[in-house]
């Protein structure tokens, strides 16, 4: 361990372990949301992929702004305080994007996709920013990075098998 880091192995796992319900969210939004939308409630892969796209594109503005603002917000929790903003609205938007009506538009999903994915940068941006300032060695921030990824790493890996685990008819001997 660096003597000059400033942060505890246990600091580190816990500061990673947030990447892993971040992970875990990441899948299903991404890899069965479009197929859903398009081929279960028929609203056509191409128009699918052009509303997440144009709701992706606002990441181009939304991701320096809300940097920007991190920034200015005073105080040590400041980026714990955006990620507490972010973390319901994220909640909300993936609840109405997993349960649409009956009748569902596509601007129905770019607005929720949009709404998503700006508390998606509510979130993450402050997320990795705060793991920057956490340790002033570079031996520490990688430490920290290193954490972060590796339980993102178990967390796709965990929402990708969890169809398997959900859809395995096992039965004992």
């Amino acid at each position: 361990m660096n003597p000059n880091a400033n942060l505890s192995l246990g600091q580190v796992l816990a500061y990673g372990a947030t990447g892993l319900p971040l992970a875990i969210m990441g899948i299903p939004l991404y890899v069965y949301l479009p197929p859903f939308y398009a081929q279960q409630l028929g609203l056509g892969l191409g128009a699918v992929g052009l509303a997440l796209m144009i709701s992706r594109l606002w990441d181009v503005i939304l991701d320096p702004i809300v940097g920007f603002y991190a920034d200015l917000i005073p105080g040590r929790h400041r980026r714990k305080t955006l990620m507490l903003i972010g973390l319901p609205l994220f909640l909300l938007a993936t609840y109405f994007l997993l349960n649409p009506p009956p009748q569902v538009g596509i601007a129905y999903l770019y607005l929720w996709a949009m709404l998503g994915f700006l508390a998606w940068t509510l979130i993450t941006i402050p997320y990795t920013s705060f793991g920057a300032e956490a340790d002033p060695t570079p031996q520490g921030r990688t430490r920290l990075s290193a954490s972060r990824e590796g339980f993102g790493l178990i967390g796709v890996i965990l929402a990708a098998s969890l169809p398997v685990f959900l859809t395995s008819n096992t039965t004992g001997v």
